[in-house]
């Protein structure tokens, strides 16, 4: 069982895309060492996809299925997060800037998991979406960041604790993003 309750069979295929296209667009305003900004964020997406037996099939207890064991029933799910982020940066002297960024970030995160019916596991028509993981939520959460800057180029990692789901793998978000300063 997991740690939110929810059980799992063990032994069956998944794949998990945790890696995603995340991308930022905004404005600051630098004074010295000091910067502030505000910017738009989206944080990408989650995707998850599973093969398993039926309820009826599986023994909770005992994690191994009753016979038939093969897998009849497939789930998915899908999780989103974007926003707007304030934050303030102060970067280091040097050529080559090492950077530390904090803030906060307003979010808008959705998660939605789908289940299909046992009678054809693979037509998507047929997924229902009644699980109480769905949801959606708006948010404040802070934010940190470290990066280095040359010129009007910054790379920077960014950590973004709590922004998903406590009940999925879409909870802690990090990205690692090169950006432009204009």
């Amino acid at each position: 069982v997991g740690h939110n309750g929810h059980w799992f069979q063990n032994g069956y295929a998944h794949s998990i895309d945790e890696r995603s296209n995340a991308w930022k667009i905004g404005v600051g305003y630098q004074k010295g060492r000091w910067a502030f900004e505000a910017d738009y964020r989206d944080l990408g997406e989650y995707n998850g996809v599973a093969r398993f037996v039926s309820d009826k099939n599986y023994n909770v207890d005992k994690h191994t299925c009753y016979q038939p064991c093969e897998p009849t029933r497939t789930g998915w799910q899908n999780g989103s997060a974007k926003g707007v982020g304030l934050s303030a940066l102060y970067t280091m002297p040097g050529r080559i800037s090492p950077f530390l960024r904090a803030g906060a970030f307003v979010h808008h995160t959705r998660f939605r998991s789908y289940i299909s019916r046992e009678q054809d596991p693979l037509d998507r028509s047929l997924y229902v979406s009644d699980f109480e993981d769905n949801f959606e939520r708006i948010g404040v959460r802070p934010f940190g960041g470290v990066g280095v800057r040359y010129k009007n180029l910054d790379i920077e990692y960014t950590f973004y604790p709590d922004v998903g789901t406590a009940v999925t793998a879409y909870r802690h978000i990090s990205t690692i993003m090169v950006s432009a300063r204009f």
